[in-house]
């Protein structure tokens, strides 16, 4: 039995939405948050929207316990919009548009890409320096939004070079899937004639 792709993701979002409250609500009471794998469980099935407006409705604030799942919900988000409007037909995904694009220069997105790599890869070491010298710290958000925003793999240098954030499991799997999600779009948007 198949089910519907709407009444599906309404329902996995309604479910994350009152998952993320609680667990904000928790977190701004430094009580214990849900288990992990139930947000896991509910970010890869589509309820990346749900979580997302939790935010604003709770009053959360981003804190270093929710960051992951913020980005984590906005890359879900692209992820399963992506996916579903392909599934739909709405937009199309064509290999020969996207080789053919390739093959184009790209002066203006190249140096896009090189500058936010750079600035990410020096944010990553920048932010290790700070912490060595128990400075103030560039805040993790803003290194997840370099690396999601295209600079996912001057982050993933900076890690290596720096040895910086090697230990948070959200940077050792955030990070690679900003540079998926980063591939995704640029591929969707290249093949379309957008860039």
């Amino acid at each position: 039995m198949q089910i519907p792709l709407l009444p599906y993701l309404i329902a996995v979002n309604i479910l994350a939405f009152a998952v993320t409250v609680h667990d904000l609500l928790c977190d701004r009471k430094v009580r214990p948050m849900l288990p992990t794998p139930i947000w896991v469980v509910l970010v890869c099935a589509g309820g990346g929207p749900g979580i997302l407006a939790a935010f604003p409705v709770a009053h959360g604030h981003i804190y270093k316990r929710t960051v992951f799942r913020l980005f984590a919900a906005i890359i879900s988000t692209i992820l399963w919009t992506l996916g579903t409007l392909t599934t739909a037909g709405l937009i199309h995904f064509d290999v020969d548009s996207l080789t053919e694009a390739l093959r184009a220069p790209h002066p203006v997105l190249a140096a896009y890409l090189v500058a936010v790599n750079l600035v990410t890869l020096l944010c990553f070491i920048v932010d290790k320096h700070q912490a060595r010298r128990h400075l103030s710290r560039i805040p993790e958000a803003v290194l997840l939004g370099l690396s999601l925003a295209g600079g996912a793999t001057g982050g993933l240098l900076g890690m290596c070079l720096a040895h910086h954030k090697t230990a948070k499991p959200y940077f050792r799997w955030g990070l690679p899937l900003c540079l998926i999600t980063d591939l995704v779009v640029l591929a969707y948007l290249l093949q379309a004639g957008l860039i």
